[in-house]
């Protein structure tokens, strides 16, 4: 009987840890490195028009798609059964149902445009010849109707805005034609606020903003050409603002929509010099004048897409070329209305439009540096107005391009996903697509983005089911980022006997982009009992907004590999390391400490 055995029957008896070199364990399927997951992805809320049709089609009014009240989101949705009807989801198929049908006929009953107004949202509902202004409550089983707006069986309603505590909107009906109402939610205080135009005509009030409670719109009477009203809601409170223009229009019919910053109204106007200009408002004749007035080879509604930022305005000025565009921002002065990006011919690429307020600046889309489009900021400085990323984003579609929680969310296509969900926080690394609804070059068409408590909704389509209801958590938009997460290397260990063998291995090492802590969970832990043979421990990350990311090794165990024979059996070496550790019984022990004596006296013997 050799040392060897002698030593390996001791282990086997009393019980044995062994570390070091051990050998290398059959390869697994599915051995993977670090593998990050942005997951859950989008979902889809609700197949509402079960199949390929459009529980969300573009055939309705596409404001009302989606628009959030507190927690909930409401939905103008066509199940292919009720036609268009008000629906409501809490983010889950089981919370997602119908509210009311307005109608026994698939007519497109619900009105653009809702607003919300204390703790409830208002909207228009019903054919022409039952049309209302309903409300409904977060917390409410059903809407009430706040007032009938076809009194002799025809009218519409459209362009609610709040103003104050009140809200705004344009009434038709045959004996007014079209004129500015109120209402502050209750069936009394629903009226006509004055018939600008006297009769039918109408006065076709556009542009409806409000600035510190006065509501402020354009409308054209009997007299004046479309000029800038205000209104605090009753007929005596109601009065034209100033008539820029004596023999026309002021204020073009489809002028870039007013803008208010602190106490001014910033609009469009022309006063029949044959320039365009941006003008600005406190309320009064006097305090209304012009802020810059270009040459007149701008158009008449030259003056575009007019944005706050901040104690800011940017806008666009558009010349007769209509391919050429200008950036320009202004502090209000004319001294402080300033150029940012020329883009005349042959002075540099066109802007496209698109302006939209971000933190002190803005996003726009322009020229892509390739062709085509890119996403771009100006932070109000010729030196700070510079492209962001290389993404087509539609500028012409507001549906699909909004600020949300501090980000801009939108339809972004990067010549590979198709049109998907994008992001960006104004920085190229900050821009990028949260999730590919629609795998492969085929486009989801995500828009009509809506932010309800802590979800994001939007309108997108898998290519399976048609256009219906998706949601992902606002935090994944922040951060759809995984952890960083690099597995120990394979462990391999030799115990003495199949039982109770505990095996120790390294931790893995994981980071996170965000800086904070991030959560490691095994599927078998260090130290536990492992089983004769492969194992395969699966490691998953998880960071503060519950992106995942995963890896495995192998922990093998071997039993009875004699000591000192650093090859197996085909040949090859002993790779990996670990420890594993087994635990004797009494007995075992026992009979290894005669053993010991025996093998003691053996040697005393052999020395006497």
């Amino acid at each position: 009987m050799s040392t060897l055995w002698k030593w390996s029957t001791l282990a086997l008896l009393a019980g044995a840890s062994s570390c070091g070199p051990q050998p290398e364990a059959p390869r697994l399927a599915g051995k993977s490195s670090a593998l990050g997951t942005p997951a859950p992805l989008a979902h889809r809320v609700k197949d509402l028009n079960p199949g390929p049709g459009d529980g969300l089609p573009e055939r309705l009014k596409p404001y009302f798609h989606l628009h959030a009240l507190g927690h909930t989101l409401f939905l103008r949705a066509d199940d292919g059964v009720s036609g268009p009807a008000l629906w409501r989801s809490d983010g889950t198929e089981q919370g997602t149902r119908l509210v009311k049908d307005f109608t026994d006929d698939t007519a497109d009953t619900l009105g653009d445009e809702p607003a919300v107004l204390g703790d409830a949202l208002y909207f228009f509902a019903g054919p022409t010849s039952a049309l209302g202004l309903w409300k409904i409550s977060e917390d409410a089983e059903s809407p009430e109707l706040v007032q009938s707006l076809s009194p002799k069986g025809e009218g519409w309603a459209f362009s609610l805005r709040r103003f104050g505590t009140q809200l705004g909107f344009v009434h038709t009906d045959p004996d007014t034609g079209a004129e500015p109402w109120v209402s502050d939610g209750t069936t009394d205080g629903t009226h006509l606020v004055v018939d600008v135009w006297p009769g039918a005509k109408t006065s076709d009030p556009r542009f409806l903003r409000d600035l510190n409670g006065t509501l402020f719109f354009t409308a054209e009477d009997s007299v004046h050409g479309r000029e800038l009203w205000r209104s605090d809601g009753s007929a005596g409170g109601t009065r034209l603002v100033k008539d820029i223009r004596s023999d026309g229009d002021g204020v073009g019919a489809y002028s870039a929509a007013p803008v208010a910053v602190g106490n001014a109204l910033y609009f469009a106007a022309d006063d029949g010099t044959g320039a365009c200009g941006l003008w600005r408002t406190d309320g009064s004749e006097l305090g209304t004048v012009p802020v810059k007035v270009f040459g007149d080879d701008c158009l008449t509604d030259g003056v575009e897409d007019i944005v706050a930022s901040g104690s800011r305005v940017f806008f666009m000025l558009r010349h007769r070329d209509a391919e050429a565009r200008q950036l320009w921002r202004t502090d209000g002065t004319p001294e402080s209305t300033v150029l940012l990006l020329d883009t005349l011919p042959g002075a540099g690429p066109t802007i496209f439009g698109g302006l939209i307020a971000h933190g002190a600046g803005v996003l726009f889309v322009g020229p892509g540096s390739a062709g085509g489009t890119a996403l771009w900021r100006s932070d109000g400085t010729q030196a700070g107005t510079v492209r962001v990323k290389d993404v087509a984003v539609s500028a012409d579609n507001f549906y699909g391009y909004q600020i949300l929680d501090g980000l801009l969310v939108f339809r972004g296509d990067d010549g590979v996903h198709g049109q998907e969900l994008w992001r960006s926080d104004g920085t190229p690394e900050g821009t990028f697509m949260v999730s590919d609804v629609r795998p492969g070059p085929e486009s989801s068409g995500a828009s009509h983005f809506a932010l309800a408590g802590d979800t994001l909704y939007f309108r997108a389509t898998d290519g399976v089911s048609g256009y219906e209801p998706w949601a992902i958590p606002m935090a994944k938009v922040h951060d759809p980022i995984p952890p960083t997460l690099t597995c120990p290397a394979d462990v391999a260990v030799n115990a003495s006997q199949p039982l109770n063998i505990n095996v120790n291995y390294p931790p893995a090492q994981a980071s996170d982009n965000s800086g904070e802590s991030v959560t490691l969970t095994y599927s078998q832990a260090s130290g536990s009992t492992f089983p004769e043979g492969a194992t395969q421990v699966v490691v998953t990350a998880t960071d503060a907004v519950k992106n995942t990311a995963s890896c495995s090794f192998r922990v093998t165990v071997y039993v009875g590999m004699p000591y000192g024979d650093d090859t197996l059996d085909d040949g090859g070496p002993l790779p990996g390391s670990g420890c594993a550790s087994t635990a004797g019984s009494p007995g075992a022990w026992l009979a290894a400490l005669s053993l010991l004596v025996l093998r003691g006296r053996w040697r005393a013997a052999r020395r006497s």
